[in-house]
């Protein structure tokens, strides 16, 4: 690097214009050399855009390893073209080095064993290889040669099988791993969690283990043995956890309650008991999934505290009871509600209609009563409602806010009546069909009510809607042949039930002009 040289101050006109032509001089060589320094570290940093040769290489021989269909991720990967930038599922650092690489549901068949290219490629931080067929071949020990860079492994549905390698254990700096739909041999859960040392990861953020059965596994305790395992491992930045049909029974325990990190818990087609319902006040809890625990009892809190984050809640096919607590308005994230065939009653709380961000709601199957609350029609992202078999009475719920959005709507099987609140002369809401409805409806049921009044002709204009469900109620009108029928069948409609309704005429199905 060169130094700007010190002059003496000048006593004249022309000694100050030398001075301050050399100042100049100096100042533009010193400007050049740190840009040429700045070059030269800069030279050092930049990445390599292509991908480095020996990683095209042992892609390459990776997929030509396997039964590859057409439609597979793998067809983009072409000799003489760059990994990097043109192969499908594979991502590259600013050096050439391939650090992800996802080949989920790319069709591949065959064997895949320690010796596989794949391990050779060491700078790999994310491998995805779900739903492919490796022919039950064992898990490779060969991902420990990963074990300075892997955070992410995923092999769930890809039909490998047999004991988990201990080498697994090394991966110390996983962030996410999915065992999912494996087929391991293993006699208890705790013995896999013991394989795994699972208190090694102590990284780990997210753990999918569905559909894990160990043989003969069916003590009333080993659903809380196996939480607690996981809860004393460490595991503190554990955030989702999913044991989807795994075959525990019995209580949880309290041993989730500690993990404070929580947000995503499925336990969801087990054959739980208990649930401590302090569970539902874990602090940044945003998602459970316990549905299809047939035995599972229990009752939603009195009093969900406004800053609950829940944001889905799956309860549907448990014994929970109770009635819906006025404090579920404060659930404002909330998107999933689905409580469908459980044993909860009573009217459905006013504060219902605060939840503006929900989307699905399944209340189906149950024993509420009472009139849908007027709130109801402030929720306007409403996409999927099921309310179906409940003992419901009054008007249909208006859907005006969500007339737009919503794709499916069964209300069978309840006693709904008089809609003239709707402001409409006839039985069903103007809002389900005027100035084009509900223009994402796919399903309409409002079988076996005492619906009356005659039917809108323009409901079955509506441009998305596919089946229809009319029958059981009191409707009544006049069906003609198709030069009479009032009618107009511009939807997509493949099927209208009308039957035990107080409906007259001579009726061809032809008039129908049904799609299928």
């Amino acid at each position: 690097m060169a130094f700007p040289v010190v002059f003496p101050l000048p006593h004249n006109h022309c000694s100050w214009f030398c001075f301050f032509f050399l100042l100049l001089v100096s100042f533009l060589q010193l400007a050049y050399s740190i840009s040429l320094a700045n070059n030269s570290s800069s030279a050092y940093r930049n990445p390599i855009s292509s991908c480095r040769p020996d990683q095209s290489i042992a892609l390459l021989q990776f997929k030509s390893s396997f039964s590859i269909e057409s439609v597979s991720k793998l067809r983009s990967w072409k000799a003489n073209t760059d990994c990097c930038s043109s192969w499908d599922g594979v991502s590259c650092d600013d050096f050439g080095y391939v650090i992800g690489l996802d080949v989920s549901e790319s069709w591949l068949v065959g064997n895949i064993d320690s010796n596989s290219s794949l391990f050779n490629l060491y700078h790999l931080q994310n491998v995805n290889l779900a739903f492919n067929d490796f022919n039950s071949s064992s898990i490779p020990a060969g991902f420990v040669r990963m074990n300075r860079s892997l955070t992410h492994l995923n092999l769930s549905w890809s039909r490998l099988s047999g004991e988990v390698p201990q080498e697994i254990a090394q991966l110390t700096n996983l962030i996410s791993l999915d065992l999912s739909r494996l087929d391991l041999v293993v006699k208890t859960p705790n013995t896999l969690l013991r394989t795994l040392m699972i208190s090694n990861f102590s990284s780990l953020m997210e753990l999918h283990l569905d559909g894990f059965m160990g043989d003969g596994y069916s003590s009333m305790e080993s659903a809380q043995e196996w939480l607690s395992e996981i809860t004393s491992a460490g595991l503190h930045h554990l955030q989702v956890l999913t044991l989807r049909d795994c075959n525990l029974a019995g209580s949880i325990g309290t041993s989730l309650l500690n993990s404070s990190s929580l947000s995503h818990l499925d336990l969801s087609n087990n054959d739980i008991t208990h649930f401590p319902q302090q569970m539902f006040h874990l602090p940044n809890l945003k998602v459970l999934k316990l549905s299809g625990n047939s035995h599972l009892t229990g009752s939603l809190p009195d009093e969900f505290p406004p800053w609950t984050t829940l944001q889905q809640l799956f309860l549907t096919w448990t014994s929970f009871s109770g009635r819906i607590p006025h404090s579920i308005g404060n659930l404002k994230q909330l998107t999933h509600f689905q409580v469908g065939s459980c044993g909860f009653s009573g009217p459905l709380p006013h504060s219902l209609g605060s939840l503006e961000q929900l989307a699905f709601l399944d209340l189906g199957g149950n024993n509420f009563e009472g009139e849908i609350p007027c709130s109801f029609s402030k929720l306007s992202r409403l996409k999927d409602v099921d309310m179906s078999s409940n003992r419901f009475v009054g008007p249909l719920p208006s859907l005006n806010s969500s007339r737009k959005t919503i794709e499916l709507i069964d209300l069978s099987s309840n006693k709904f009546s008089d809609l003239s609140s709707n402001k409409f002369s006839g039985p069903i809401p103007s809002s389900y069909y005027a100035n084009n409805g509900l223009p994402s409806l796919i399903e309409l049921t409002l079988s076996n009510n005492q619906l009356n009044g005659s039917i809108p002709p323009s409901l079955f204009s509506l441009p998305c809607l596919q089946e229809m469900y009319l029958d059981q109620n009191k409707f009544i009108g006049i069906l003609e042949d198709e030069e009479e029928f009032p009618y107009s069948f511009s939807s997509p409609l493949e099927t209208l039930y009308l039957s035990h309704n107080l409906l007259e005429g001579n009726f061809r199905i032809s008039s129908l002009n049904l799609q299928a």
